[in-house]
């Protein structure tokens, strides 16, 4: 799947419930409305039999948050950006043109698509100093 030009995967690991902002929070500290999404792990979720398919489904009410995301949107988030030094070297956009750089900010992205979560990264060049986060 594409989102907004970002190659996703569909996660297997992380499930998705509706945000409680009595007990969630997001990336900065706040509070999570119901109108935004929560990553949850599969494996902590109890789970039954579909009647339809006869397949597992997860059931993630009342399961606890396993990370904070900053929000994109209602249907998109962003992680933790993660530092990269001597890393593989990757194509990155840098401007209006793109370089080789083994040193670079690694940010997931998590998108809600038809009841699954997929997830992509984000990659932009590592400026020592002062770094800006455009994540929310």
């Amino acid at each position: 799947m594409i989102h907004d030009g970002i190659k996703c995967k569909r996660s297997r690991v992380w499930g998705w419930r509706e945000g409680n902002p009595e007990t969630d929070v997001d990336l900065h500290g706040k509070s999570v409305d119901n109108i935004h999404f929560v990553i949850v792990s599969i494996k902590d979720c109890p789970q039954k039999t579909s009647v339809m398919t006869g397949r597992p489904i997860y059931l993630p009410q009342g399961v606890k948050q396993a990370f904070p995301l900053a929000y994109g949107g209602t249907c998109y988030g962003y992680g933790k950006p993660q530092k990269i030094v001597n890393g593989t070297p990757r194509m990155i956009r840098c401007g209006s043109q793109m370089e080789w750089l083994n040193s670079y900010l690694k940010t997931p992205v998590y998108v809600v698509n038809d009841g699954k979560v997929h997830i992509g990264h984000l990659y932009r060049k590592l400026v020592e100093g002062k770094q800006v986060h455009r994540a929310a």
